[in-house]
């Protein structure tokens, strides 16, 4: 039987990763049902990483680790990005083999002659400052090419491009080789066309991320509580994009928006996105800020899955959120959401659906312009939200590559 073979990261505990592999796999089936071959090619999910399991980690402070933080509180941006650049070359000149070879091994385990079409399922791949994507598209990229098996990556983020790095140029030739036919992103569209696309036969488009498609797969089964859903991620997070708001300035921020909200009278509760990174920090900020409180009391215990995301998100009235995919699953239920922003890719949604100023940057982080804004969003809530929510064209564009190339 033919098959198509979706690339993700399905055991991400990121549970935005997730939740954009399962939506892009429920897209594809979707569009082989009304193209009327779902009885004729399979789809295959593949973790990019070539995990068959949810991994579990085990969340450790090490001296190590309390040094690392402390250094990244205190050191300035760009020796920051210096320690970073230095130490990632290092590790890419040591690892790069390893990453190869293994996914390689991945790749032609599951790519045989009845693979009709290769999609990559969305999420920020096409970087290379930070992890390892790079290598994995390049990888799977040339076999496909040697194998004459069209290529789709599939609403992906776009993050930077610097012709002097070698990591990026290994990028860009993956990109333009002969098996990619379509380049679909959630962002920077001309950045994408720009700098990256050279081939002619190349399609790309702006499109929305396949997150959004997540109410069609997870219902929630829980009702609102009627509080707002206060999500943080993990403590540099800022300071790792170039902003100065440290681990102890989100501390603070935290338990002032949280003071203001109570002298409001307005109830709310913590969660995370099922990061463990994420999850540690929160564990802090309880620790050190609500030492009278019971965890439970005021936090909920990390999601392990999407189904359980979905029903913390859809159990509060509005989200003040840091995660991007925090943002989109609560939009996708209809949940008003503010954020934080420590990334432009942020800013982008915000314009996509029409509420910007819902995007706080760094230089309105105060407890009172926060809640002031989530106070809104709660009265508000959205406006025209069927127009503003043009999930559609996400869905067209896998179901034309599908039809063109398995047909």
């Amino acid at each position: 039987m033919k098959n198509i073979i979706i690339f993700g990261l399905q055991f991400e505990s990121n549970l935005g990763d997730q939740v954009i592999g399962h939506c892009t796999s429920y897209l594809v089936k979707k569009a082989l049902a009304e193209l009327n071959i779902q009885d004729d090619v399979q789809v295959k999910d593949v973790d990019m990483l070539g995990r068959t399991s949810y991994q579990v980690a085990i969340i450790t402070r090490t001296e190590s680790s309390i040094f690392k933080r402390i250094v990244k509180d205190f050191l300035p941006a760009s020796i920051l990005d210096l320690i970073n650049a230095k130490r990632n070359a290092k590790s890419d000149k040591n690892n790069a083999p390893k990453i190869r070879l293994r996914t390689a091994q991945i790749a032609e385990k599951v790519i045989d002659n009845d693979t009709v079409a290769i999609i990559f399922a969305g999420g920020g791949l096409i970087k290379y400052k930070a992890q390892e994507f790079y290598l994995l598209i390049d990888v799977i990229t040339d076999i496909a090419d040697r194998k004459s098996i069209p290529v789709m990556l599939n609403a992906v983020g776009v993050e930077g491009f610097d012709s002097r790095s070698e990591k990026c140029r290994i990028l860009k030739n993956a990109l333009n080789r002969d098996c990619v036919k379509v380049v679909t992103t959630r962002d920077y569209i001309e950045l994408l066309d720009r700098k990256y696309i050279e081939a002619k036969h190349i399609h790309t488009r702006r499109v929305p991320d396949p997150a959004l498609w997540v109410d069609d797969i997870y219902k929630s089964t829980v009702e609102s509580l009627g509080i707002i859903g206060l999500s943080v991620a993990r403590s540099h997070i800022f300071v790792e994009h170039g902003i100065r708001v440290t681990r102890n300035d989100l501390l603070k921020l935290w338990k002032g928006v949280t003071d203001e909200l109570d002298r409001k009278g307005i109830r709310w509760k913590y969660f995370c996105n099922g990061t463990f990174a994420d999850f540690e920090f929160l564990q802090d900020l309880i620790k050190t800020q609500y030492s009278s409180c019971k965890f439970d009391e005021i936090a909920f215990e990390r999601a392990e899955d999407p189904q359980t995301l979905v029903n913390q998100i859809c159990s509060f009235s509005t989200i003040l959120s840091t995660r991007l995919h925090a943002a989109i699953i609560s939009y996708a239920y209809h949940v008003p959401v503010v954020q934080l922003v420590w990334n432009d890719k942020q800013v982008l949604f915000g314009k996509s659906i029409g509420y910007e100023n819902r995007f706080i940057r760094s230089t309105d982080f105060t407890p009172k312009y926060i809640t002031k804004v989530v106070a809104e969003a709660e009265q508000i809530r959205y406006k025209n939200y069927e127009e503003k929510n043009n999930r559609e064209s996400t869905y067209i564009e896998l179901r034309s590559f599908i039809n063109k190339y398995t047909n």
